[in-house]
């Protein structure tokens, strides 16, 4: 199974009400995928609900491509991604590595330190940003990199990370994870922020590239309410 990402427009908006009828509708795109292997893992839909990008797990793009005929469901594009998350970059970096079984687990421990140390100050900027009534808002992020993105999985590729949260947080700006296209030439990045200003603040600091910003929600088919 491969991972994708769906582009759909939907003209008139997305119409799958916040109730049991909703609910009903989305058990049944479930129920219809599985006859082509396919499977739905949640959607991030735009604030006027006239595009979403869902992210599946599918044999193949045919396969979607079926699936959604049966479905009665737009597509724009397809495209095949990875998940990059950025907090579990430098633990899966460590685990990959051929270590002694005592080193292993001495720079998995100093790994799952500095992760609870990570999660600790979100929060704690989190209990901040309350304190300030700061309203945070679910984005998605385009970006291209015409060279690709090149962030290794090692030592070096963790810091990189690292270093883009940190610098993020000086701007109450949080990166949730980032899909990435396999030729790495596109990335299509999730991220809570206060407003669209701040995310490209933080990516100026980072020297990242923007170019589009979209207000989303997240339908989850599973626990969709």
């Amino acid at each position: 199974m491969n991972r994708y990402l769906i582009e759909r427009t939907f003209n008139n908006g997305l119409q799958i009400s916040a109730d049991t009828v909703g609910a009903d509708e989305c058990l049944k795109i479930v129920s219809r995928n599985l006859d082509d292997e396919v499977t739905w893992i949640h959607s991030y839909v735009s604030d006027d609900k006239s595009k979403s990008f869902c992210i599946y797990d599918a044999p193949s793009p045919e396969a979607i491509r079926r699936s959604a005929k049966r479905n009665n469901l737009p597509i724009d594009k397809i495209t095949e991604v990875r998940v990059l998350d950025p907090y579990f970059h430098l633990l899966h970096s460590f685990i990959n590595k051929k270590f002694e079984a005592k080193m292993k687990n001495y720079f998995l421990f100093l790994v799952s330190l500095a992760m609870i140390l990570l999660f600790t100050t979100n929060i704690l900027a989190q209990q901040e940003n309350a304190k300030e009534k700061i309203v945070m808002h679910r984005y998605l992020v385009e970006r291209t990199f015409p060279d690709g993105l090149n962030i290794p999985v090692n030592m070096e590729g963790s810091e990189i990370c690292l270093t883009v949260v940190s610098t993020n947080a000086e701007d109450n700006v949080t990166w949730i994870h980032s899909y990435v296209t396999m030729d790495k030439k596109k990335t299509f990045c999730i991220y809570d922020a206060p407003s669209p200003e701040a995310i490209r603040k933080s990516a100026k600091n980072n020297g990242l590239p923007v170019d589009n910003i979209i207000e989303v929600s997240v339908l989850d088919p599973y626990f969709y309410k």
